[in-house]
């Protein structure tokens, strides 16, 4: 009898040590969420991907029941951030919120890993607001896009689009370029903050941007929307065609953003976060906040969203000689 107790009692000791294990290390894919979540957000705090990063990542923490934490660490096009989640645990404690620079940058082999070499757990957002637009002063050369058009195959190279190299910009650029039959002239102008001047101020005709970006310049007067890229037209600008009304040709690369978690994460745990994930961006409170900023909610988890990802890099592959500097 003594030694069925003894048994007994160490059983009850190692079930003990075992939860008190699972606890610790977060439960499990059954339990999880158990704890706080981490998202790494790749780029500095107040621009697009920090602002729609951080909205949806708290609604996915009211679904999960747990708080999700979201830290800024800019650095190397996104790849930074990137590595961090690559590296930590495979528990779906730590996940990364990115967009296409991600995967610009590694196609470009800034990263010497893709987001083939982690869990893509979701793409949820789509910037559907992407339009070129185009400085008051080049009015004298052009007004439309057909005239930009007529005006640049007449006088190849003369109008200079203001980009930043190896970006959504450059690569933008380059398929707007395929797309109207105009050659020109690209000048590394920065980011959107030194973008702006250089348009305003004439230094470059054209630049790629997106509408609640630039909606300020419209209304003052010292920009003017030439052409929307996405496949819809927006209802403030309802005089501004799509590309495809414009030349027949389709501009097929959107602005993504979405969630990828650790190599190897448990598929339980992928799916459990992408089904909140989903349920967040279908919520009235996302929909309220894309309809503000300009921007598709869009969400797609599992193999739809793997093969997504995998037509955006195909695209981005195409352009990849002309992206790097010779």
């Amino acid at each position: 009898m003594k030694r069925f107790v003894s048994l007994v009692a160490l059983v009850l000791i190692g079930a003990l040590a075992f939860a008190e294990g699972a606890k610790e290390s977060g439960g499990g894919a059954a339990a999880y969420p158990a704890k706080t979540i981490q998202v790494y957000i790749p780029w500095g705090a107040g621009g697009d991907t920090d602002l729609h990063g951080r909205t949806l990542s708290e609604l996915i923490g009211k679904e999960l029941g747990v708080s999700v934490v979201c830290t800024n660490m800019p650095g190397t096009g996104g790849t930074v951030a990137a590595r961090q989640v690559l590296n930590s645990a495979k528990d779906g404690y730590t996940i990364l919120w990115s967009q296409t620079s991600f995967l610009i940058s590694s196609a470009l082999g800034i990263a010497d890993f893709s987001y083939k070499d982690m869990e893509t757990v979701a793409t949820v957002i789509e910037d559907d607001s992407n339009l070129y637009v185009m400085s008051s002063k080049s009015a004298g050369k052009f007004k439309t896009i057909q005239e930009y058009i007529a005006y640049g195959k007449a006088h190849p190279n003369a109008v200079n689009d203001g980009i930043e190299v190896g970006t959504d910009a450059h690569l933008t650029s380059l398929i707007f370029g395929d797309s109207t039959g105009v050659p020109v002239t690209r000048i590394d102008v920065g980011g959107t903050n030194t973008k702006i001047p250089a348009l305003i101020n004439g230094d470059v005709d054209i630049g790629q941007g997106v509408y609640g970006t630039y909606k300020a310049y419209f209304d003052s007067g010292d920009l003017v929307p030439l052409v929307m890229l996405g496949t819809r037209k927006l209802a403030d600008l309802p005089n501004i065609p799509t590309l495809k009304e414009a030349t027949g040709a389709d501009f097929n690369y959107t602005k993504i953003f979405g969630y990828w978690m650790p190599p190897g994460t448990d598929k339980a745990i992928v799916d459990k976060f992408a089904a909140a994930a989903r349920k967040a961006v279908n919520s009235d409170a996302f929909k309220a906040h894309c309809e503000k900023y300009f921007i598709t909610p869009s969400a797609r988890t599992g193999s739809e969203a793997k093969a997504f990802m995998d037509k955006q890099y195909d695209t981005i592959l195409k352009y990849k000689d002309a992206m790097v500097l010779k």
